[in-house]
Formats: C-alpha cells, sequence, structure tokens
C-alpha cells in the first residue's frame, strides 16, 4: 500500500507557488473535485534512481506527480480527456515542475510515463488495434495535445506545434454601461435575419441544471434551432463553450445574444469563453461583445 498522501490542498498550493516564482500565468488542469487515489508504478524511472524523488500514480485522473523526501510535491503532469462530435478522444496533457528542479529531464519523463498511461488505457478499451506494424499500434482516433509548454519543451518531448487558443473575458452584466437589455428580449431579435422570412419567431431556451451547474441555452426559429452554448457555472464567473451557429444564420448576432442572455441571467459573475486564434470572425464577434483578452496558450500534437 501506498504510504503517500497527496491532497487537492497540496496541489493547488504547489500550482500556486509554481506560478508566482516563474511569473507564469499558466495554470495546469486538475481534478479539484475529487481527493487524489495515489499509488506507486510497478518499477521507478531510472531518472529518478537515487535522487530522493518517488513517482506517484493518480490511474483514476491519468495524473503523475513528482514527490521529493525534503520539500515535498515538486512536479505534476495532469490529464484532460473528452470526445468530439466524431467520435476522437482528446487528451490535454499539462506539465508543471518547480523551478528549481527544471532542466533536469523530470518534464520529459513525466510525458513520457502519461503517454504510456493513455496507450494502455485505449488498449484496454479497445481504442487501439494493432496495425500492420507489429512493433507499432494505430492511434488514429486519439488526439494528444501538450497544452501551455513553450516550443523547445515540447519538440524535446516529440511535440510539434499545433494551434492557438484565446482565453476571452466580459465584465459582469451588472457593471457593464451598455447592458443590452432590449436585445436579450426575443421579440427585438432582427426580423429579416432570417432567410426568406420577413416575420421569424425566435425564443431563447434554458435548460438550467443548478444541482450540477451546467447549462445549455438555444435560440430557435419556430422549430430550427439557430445558436446554441453551454455554460457552466463556477464560483465568482461564467464558462461558455460550444458556441454555434448554422451557417445560413451567422453574421446576425445571434450567438451573441445568447451570451448577452447569460449575463444577464447571472449578473454578477464575469464570462469567460475560449476560442481558436485561427477563429478571426469569432474573435471579431467577441470583441464587439464587450470581450477583452486575457491569455493566449498554445497547443502541440503529438509527433507520429
Amino acid at each position: 500500500m501506498c504510504s503517500y498522501k497527496i491532497t487537492i490542498k497540496d496541489i493547488e498550493t504547489f500550482i500556486s507557488d509554481c506560478s508566482a516564482s516563474s511569473n507564469d500565468d499558466y495554470e495546469p488542469y486538475f481534478d479539484d473535485e475529487n481527493e487524489p487515489n495515489i499509488s506507486l508504478p510497478e518499477t521507478s524511472p531510472a531518472i529518478l534512481h537515487n535522487t530522493g524523488i518517488d513517482l506517484l500514480i493518480d490511474t483514476d485522473a491519468f495524473s503523475l506527480y513528482l514527490f521529493e523526501h525534503t520539500h515535498g510535491l515538486i512536479g505534476c503532469c495532469s490529464t484532460f480527456s473528452y470526445c468530439q462530435d466524431d467520435g476522437d478522444a482528446i487528451y490535454e496533457i499539462s506539465v508543471l515542475i518547480s523551478p528549481e528542479y527544471r532542466r533536469h529531464g523530470l518534464g520529459r519523463m513525466l510525458v513520457s510515463q502519461v503517454l504510456s498511461l493513455i496507450e494502455k488505457n485505449a488498449a484496454v478499451s479497445g481504442a487501439i488495434q494493432a496495425s500492420s506494424d507489429a512493433n507499432r499500434q494505430n492511434t488514429d482516433n486519439i488526439n494528444v495535445l501538450l497544452v501551455g509548454s513553450n516550443e523547445s519543451f515540447a519538440e524535446c518531448c516529440g511535440f510539434s506545434y499545433s494551434h492557438s487558443e484565446h482565453f476571452m473575458t466580459r465584465k459582469p452584466y451588472a457593471e457593464l454601461s451598455d447592458r443590452r437589455v432590449n436585445t436579450v428580449s426575443a421579440n427585438n431579435l432582427t426580423k429579416n435575419a432570417e432567410p426568406g422570412n420577413d416575420k421569424p419567431e425566435y425564443r431563447i431556451i434554458r435548460n438550467l441544471d443548478r444541482s450540477s451547474g451546467f447549462h445549455t441555452y438555444r435560440l430557435l426559429s419556430r422549430s430550427t434551432r439557430i445558436s446554441r452554448c453551454s455554460v457552466v457555472e463556477c464560483s465568482d464567473y461564467i464558462n461558455i463553450a460550444n458556441v454555434y451557429t448554422a451557417p445560413k444564420y451567422r453574421g446576425h448576432r445571434f450567438a451573441g445574444r445568447l451570451i448577452d442572455t447569460v449575463g444577464a441571467d447571472f449578473p454578477q459573475k464575469k464570462l469567460l469563453l475560449q476560442v481558436s486564434g485561427s477563429n478571426t470572425a469569432a474573435i471579431h464577434a467577441y470583441t464587439e461583445a464587450g470581450f477583452t483578452f486575457l491569455k493566449s496558450i498554445d497547443y502541440y500534437s503529438v509527433n507520429r
């Protein structure tokens, strides 16, 4: 049985201390609802032999930790996974090492170890099928991204630049000088926005789940879905995701009106959303809606 005990509080403190000491505003994802289920690997990586550093594994969350006997937690590698609409599995890897322990290969070792965990899990679930080369495996339905690292570290780990994501934020609705109260009403949506219909009937439907904090918003014209977005209610902000407008309805601020509705429903909380750096149309629309840039994060894909 593993004698190590790492708590959510330990991880939060480690991430905060690392970010402060290195002037890095990127904080890796980790599961802040479930305490880590820590175990030791069957064999310790050679790089850790005689160093006083142990590798700890939380297999429930695909997270790895480095624990030094004197200084405690000195490194972590966390994984955030989800499935796209086409069924592909996405694994986003984030690595953080204490500044005084960097440039010793510990980060690369963590990435290698977590990639092995991902492949083993995929093999068990049947997501990885043997290819014609018996010494390799086909992982076409699995995409692994390294998030928030610099290009030099990514290349050392076998990753190359994929794309950038911008995080944008807007002040709480109650603090806006232009609160757009009238435009939130479906009765005030542009009447000629729907092609071939002079008198469209628009309505906004909210599915609010207060227990989970996950909500969905949809804008419809009669029975036609025009625009939608997902909302995650956090302690001091609202995270908006999965914003989508049907192609023929774009350019009429339908998504913006949904976002205004979200802001009005949670008037004391700021809004946060993430947009691809290449989606210039969306960036322009969000800027026009009052959003400002918070930070940008680079994503790197694994080389195959």
